[in-house]
């Protein structure tokens, strides 16, 4: 997996806010229900104060394969 980072900058080497805090967990599978698992995943292991990350990513793409089924 790959996460890719927006408002925040290097301080002492150590990775600080500097405004929003907008991540991206990037993640790749066999299936497309494996590489959303392993990004969910992915993101979860990140936390910081206020952190919320949306669910609903990837759900789309699930239906429409399911319904070409």
């Amino acid at each position: 997996f790959e996460i890719f980072i927006a408002g925040a900058a290097e301080q002492d080497g150590t990775l600080v806010t500097s405004g929003g805090r907008v991540l991206g967990a990037v993640a790749k599978g066999k299936t497309l229900r494996e590489a959303i698992d392993r990004a969910y995943a992915a993101a979860g292991k990140i936390s910081f104060k206020d952190a919320f990350y949306r669910r609903d990513i990837g759900q789309r793409a699930l239906k429409a394969l399911e319904e070409t089924k």
